[in-house]
């Protein structure tokens, strides 16, 4: 068993990703390298997708003067960037279940 870093859901050792979440898991498929989630958050810390405090650009920063409205303008390339790093990196081959796993970064990472 494999105890999802991001959730806490515990999976088979055969999965690449998190039934639970579809977050990527550490460990090998079919003899392919798979990143693990640390490989994936620093690839997704780039400048082009969070402001200068640590944000992503889909939500609003009261510091960068962003509000909901602006917000929301970054919501398709942001998908898109996340949904490239994660095909990059091997987590997945259908596009559809990369735009769902970057959907669930995006929540979680929403600040409070």
């Amino acid at each position: 068993m494999i105890t999802c870093p991001n959730c806490g859901f515990n999976n088979e050792n055969e999965h690449t990703t998190c039934w639970q979440c579809k977050a990527p898991l550490r460990g090998q498929s079919q003899g392919k390298r798979v990143k693990g989630t640390r490989d994936i958050e620093r690839a997704l810390r780039n400048e082009k997708i969070k402001c200068m405090h640590g944000l992503f650009r889909v939500h609003p920063c009261e510091p960068c003067g962003r509000g909901q409205e602006e917000a929301a303008q970054y919501q398709h390339s942001t998908e898109q960037y996340g949904m490239d790093v994660l095909l990059a990196a091997g987590v997945t081959t259908d596009r559809t279940q990369a735009l769902q796993l970057i959907r669930v970064i995006l929540a979680q990472n929403k600040p409070a």
